[in-house]
């Protein structure tokens, strides 16, 4: 007999979840190893077929966790899929009960397969570029305030907080590198991307945050005029755009072709670097998908 789906919402709080099986049943658990194990059992028992939660800073992780032991099939959004859901269906009030209906509701709509079996590896890879990350931020916060006049004091603990994070991000570089050489899978990826004129230059760690993302989707839209790119992952943006730059101006014969042939046909330079940085996406994914390294005729990777 066909098994009827039955999903079920999640909104992740620090504290608490908030979750909803629409028109069947909804209520508040406490966020914490012990409330997570035992909505997962309850959501099991009540035979749901796919649990959906947005992506929230990693408090989603525990009771992902628990779900995967209980065997219910977990999908991960982005929390901006569910913020433009609720605006198109005209969804304007909003709480955690509310957010969980509305996460539920979004499940019901979109036919969403249930993630890939979690690959640890990755995820602990992505802990560590996620955190290095932060601390880069806040290294440049500070350098930018240094920027401006202060009281002794101040620029005294700046300069505390600043070797700080320098030493944060020094231990945290030595261990993507050891992690990275830890495991031969992740080794080889690396050594795949790094194959790539331009990709070639990066660092270990711009190398890290390729493979804690990689391969993933293109959530960007268009429109006629202007474009724009809008959702996507910031930090790999972030990640590929400046050596992305000398890829397509120098290092990289492909890439410079095509950056070259947008310009002639009159797109602006900052447009033609962004659709350089899609076409070097797809190969980047064919390569991971093919385990090849950089082919300099990829034909079956052209947008």
């Amino acid at each position: 007999m066909t098994q009827v789906a039955l999903f079920v919402g999640i909104d992740v709080a620090k504290d608490k979840l908030d979750w909803c099986i629409r028109a069947v049943a909804r209520a508040t658990a406490s966020n914490s190893p012990d409330g997570c194990a035992k909505l997962a059992a309850e959501l099991k028992a009540r035979g749901v077929t796919l649990a959906v939660m947005e992506a929230s800073g990693g408090y989603e992780r525990t009771m992902a966790a628990a779900l995967r032991k209980q065997r219910v099939p977990v999908r991960i959004v982005d929390p901006k899929r569910i913020k433009d859901f609720a605006r198109a269906a005209g969804r304007r009030a909003k709480n955690d009960p509310i957010d969980a209906n509305t996460i539920a509701w979004f499940a019901h709509t979109f036919t969403l397969a249930a993630e890939d079996k979690p690959d640890k590896e990755r995820e602990h890879l992505a802990a560590l570029v996620a955190e290095r990350q932060d601390l880069v931020e806040i290294r440049t916060q500070c350098l930018n305030r240094n920027q401006h006049k202060a009281p002794v004091l101040c620029q005294h603990v700046r300069k505390n907080v600043l070797n700080e994070v320098k030493q944060g991000i020094a231990k945290l570089d030595a261990a993507i590198a050891a992690w990275i050489a830890k495991c031969p899978r992740l080794a080889a990826r690396a050594r795949l991307l790094a194959s790539v004129p331009g990709l070639g230059r990066k660092t270990r760690q711009q190398i890290a945050a390729l493979l804690g993302v990689a391969p993933f989707d293109n959530d960007s839209g268009e429109h006629a005029g202007i474009r724009h790119i809008a959702g996507g992952r910031r930090q790999l943006r972030n990640s590929l755009y400046m050596p992305l730059v000398g890829a397509a101006t120098q290092h990289n014969p492909i890439l410079k072709k095509y950056f070259k042939r947008l310009l002639a046909s009159g797109k602006l330079k900052k447009v033609a670097i962004l659709a350089c940085m899609r076409k070097l996406i797809v190969i980047l994914n064919v390569m991971l998908a093919r385990e090849q390294s950089w082919n300099p005729q990829p034909t079956s990777a052209q947008p």
